[in-house]
């Protein structure tokens, strides 16, 4: 049961639920969502601990945002529209969000 997972697992979990996931509304549906969001600021060590490892992507960031409120992402990750398409530089997002951990004694 996810519930009952550790910080690190649930993270790897909802990695894995919301691989193919491109829409937020869609990686709030999966079943470890809930739980990590409950797990609020304690599960946010394990999530910068994904993205330095470069696991995950958007779908960490949107979490982090979701749980702390933060956007330590928003001058570093430029959003370019393309075709119609939204391109957002997920490395750069990351490396803010991994910045911002550190310098809470986080990571």
């Amino acid at each position: 049961m996810v519930y009952e997972m550790s910080d690190d697992d649930l993270v790897a979990a909802y990695i894995d639920d919301t691989m193919f996931c491109s829409f937020w509304h869609h990686m709030q549906t999966r079943p470890a969502y809930g739980p990590l969001r409950a797990r609020g600021n304690d599960a946010v060590p394990a999530i910068l601990r994904a993205l330095e490892r470069e696991e995950g992507g958007m779908n960490l960031i949107y979490i982090l945002h979701e749980i702390t409120g933060e956007s330590p992402d928003s001058n570093s990750a430029i959003v370019t529209i393309e075709d119609g398409w939204v391109k957002w530089d997920v490395a750069d997002a990351a490396s803010a969000w991994i910045v911002w951990g550190k310098a809470r004694g986080l990571l």
